[in-house]
């Protein structure tokens, strides 16, 4: 069987990686920071047969990691917005002479409601407009360029910054001159609630990202900043307008099916709506706790998630619990495939679960916790009858 180097960092190669791994494949996978290999080592226990490297690589350094690798095949699946790293590999590709397999992400359908948006092909043309302009910014594009993309802006102190909980991230946003309450660092995904609140708490009245799809939360940056009254600045997917050869996330898993002699099955979604009994997680059931303690993103009122974060921290907390902006949600996140929706008490008595319908594509699965009855009954120490 061919071997596979897969350059990941986005959800869509860290969600390949583990198809790969569960069907056998050999594989070495390529991040470029600390914080990203810890994030596929949380992935670790499905990852079987996967060799991790961190680090960024010049096309020279690829060329000896492909062949300490023996690969056969490449993917590229950095970020849309990592064209350098792309180019990077296809020329190391073509020295090495391996196949180079684009897996690209589709953004045209996240940004189709333009309203409250301005839209710029380039960072550049997109800071101008920024800095022609009175008002406070929230950056929501990384913090891989933002020491240029402040500096771009005259004054930095209108500029705040959402970026991820690295040394790193935070190292890049003090070099950049952003101190103290400007900068946010934080793990997503995030929902809408999240966005608005960081525009509220800012006072901004722009907000700066990139059109990065479902996938990196494009939806809810945009609802948020329509629901503020803020302009969401959008530097637009350069990849929209590669011409080249690339393939979307499903037609990449039947290309690899096919050159490498697998199935590259998805993992079944499911949707749990778990009862979590009086709240203590001491008072969970023990289908519940391992419900919650596998999945990768917990839904819920605040109340119900506060105490179920701790069984599950390396999960996505959203604070939604209504049909609607659960169902918003898995569609905007195609690869979460373990949802948990956190009920208090019981899930059959005045429960909403009785109104949830399963999303398109996804499985309903039910859990019962302790429900208000046996539990007044136990501390009056009274039978039922």
């Amino acid at each position: 069987m061919k071997r596979v180097f897969l350059f990941a960092g986005t959800s869509e190669g860290r969600h390949l990686a583990k198809l790969l791994s569960a069907a056998g494949v050999a594989c070495t996978v390529s991040v470029a920071t600390e914080y990203g290999a810890e994030t596929m080592l949380q992935d670790a226990p499905a990852l079987y047969g996967t060799r991790i490297l961190q680090g960024r690589m010049m096309h020279a350094e690829m060329c000896t990691a492909f062949a300490d690798a023996e690969a056969e095949l490449v993917v590229d699946a950095t970020h849309p917005f990592a064209t350098k790293v792309s180019e990077e590999i296809r020329f190391a590709c073509a020295e090495s002479g391996l196949t180079y397999l684009r897996l690209a992400r589709n953004t045209a359908d996240a940004s189709a409601d333009g309203s409250g948006m301005r839209v710029f092909d380039n960072a550049d043309d997109a800071l101008s407009f920024l800095n022609e302009r009175e008002g406070n910014i929230l950056f929501l594009t990384g913090s891989r360029d933002i020491r240029s993309f402040a500096a771009a802006i005259d004054d930095r102190s209108r500029v705040f910054a959402r970026v991820l909980p690295s040394a790193e991230s935070i190292a890049a946003c003090t070099e950049a001159g952003l101190s103290g309450k400007q900068i946010f660092a934080m793990q997503g995904p995030f929902s809408e609630e999240m966005n608005l609140a960081l525009l509220r708490d800012t006072g901004a009245k722009f907000l700066l990202t990139k059109e990065t799809g479902s996938a990196g939360g494009f939806p809810e940056k945009l609802a948020a900043a329509r629901k503020a009254s803020v302009t969401a600045v959008v530097i637009a997917n350069p990849e929209a307008r590669d011409t080249g050869e690339k393939y979307d996330f499903e037609e990449m898993c039947a290309v690899l099916s096919g050159r490498l002699g697998v199935s590259l099955a998805e993992e079944e979604r499911v949707l749990t709506l778990a009862g979590i009994g009086p709240g203590a997680p001491e008072m969970m059931t023990l289908a519940v706790r391992e419900a919650i303690g596998n999945a990768e993103v917990l839904f819920g009122a605040p109340r119900m998630t506060e105490g179920a974060a701790a069984i599950a921290p390396h999960a996505a907390i959203v604070k939604e619990y209504k049909e609607e902006a659960v169902h918003a949600y898995l569609q905007a996140h195609p690869g979460v495939r373990r949802a948990v929706l956190l009920y208090s008490g019981d899930v059959g008595i005045y429960s909403g679960a009785a109104k949830m319908r399963a999303p398109e594509g996804w499985r309903l699965a039910i859990l019962p916790g302790i429900s208000s009855l046996v539990y007044f009954c136990a501390k009056l120490h009274t039978p039922w009858q």
